[in-house]
């Protein structure tokens, strides 16, 4: 499927080489402040080719808010924010062995499987192409729940493969070892986090995490994420990211749109997730 949520609920479309990607969001309430400079904020931060670590597909990644928004105001109907694919190229898919034999790593023969077609060019859905629709309605979430609660938010990638922040007392960073599989647990099972890990999440800011390529905001932990990755990417390998989101909530200085959506902050130590996609694209 390519909507989820119910109060706020998002859909999702475009494959990786058509005309554009994008999303409509439905269930923003009305009278809050939103503007294209909003979503492409976060949309800039995503846009892949910034760096060597990440695909060198060049797109710009300019978002245009297409209805739900009239003189920077938001109506409460739906919102509809699409992105054009600049950099598409089918003709690079055009391969006849592409169709007799699925791609490892991708998802070309599971949507075979499920849906009897696959997109042929690029990863079709499965593309990391998907994700603007899932950043653009989170920035227009984000927009609303610091406008009406004061509510915001950290995301930070916390591990590459096995190179992680340290979260216990003495964690290793080298590459090769982790704690995965052998990290004590507490008597609720939870993973007892030193005070250290915690005092991150209480403190991270987003210029941290935008300081390395890594949008991590431990330096040690990022220069040896960076080279497991490019050690991946030269062995043609990859490696898989987690990223954690630490939530703060603050007195609002903004009176509430006039409909609120409820919602209750996840604690930081609960909020680890792995989105959709690579988040390396």
């Amino acid at each position: 499927m390519s909507t989820f949520g119910s109060h706020f609920r998002v859909t999702t479309y475009g494959e990786s080489h058509c005309a554009s990607v994008g999303c409509i969001v439905d269930g923003c309430p009305p009278g809050m402040a939103l503007s294209d400079d909003d979503v492409q904020v976060q949309l800039s931060r995503r846009r892949p080719g910034q760096s060597n670590l990440t695909t060198p597909r060049d797109e710009k990644d300019r978002v245009q808010i297409q209805s739900g928004v009239e003189k920077g105001i938001t109506l409460g109907t739906p919102i509809a924010m699409r992105v054009q694919n600049q950099d598409q190229r089918p003709n690079d898919y055009t391969d006849r062995t592409l169709d007799l034999y699925p791609r490892p790593s991708h998802a070309d023969y599971t949507y075979l499987e499920k849906y009897g077609v696959k997109a042929s060019s690029g990863g079709g859905r499965s593309s990391a192409r998907e994700t603007i629709g899932r950043v653009a309605a989170g920035a227009v979430a984000e927009k609303y729940l610091k406008d009406a609660f004061g509510v915001e938010f950290v995301a930070f990638v916390s591990s590459v493969g096995k190179i992680h922040i340290p979260r216990f007392p003495e964690e290793s960073l080298t590459i090769g070892q982790s704690a995965q599989g052998t990290d004590p647990l507490g008597e609720d099972g939870e993973e007892p986090l030193s005070e250290e890990f915690r005092k991150l999440l209480r403190t991270v800011t987003r210029e941290a995490v935008d300081q390395n390529l890594m949008w991590c905001p431990h330096a040690e932990a990022a220069k040896k994420m960076e080279e497991r990755v490019i050690a991946a990417k030269d062995a043609h390998d990859s490696a898989s990211p987690m990223a954690k989101t630490s939530t703060s909530a603050s007195a609002s200085s903004h009176p509430p749109p006039s409909r609120r959506n409820s919602a209750r902050p996840a604690t930081p130590e609960r909020t680890a997730f792995s989105p959709p996609g690579d988040v390396m694209t």
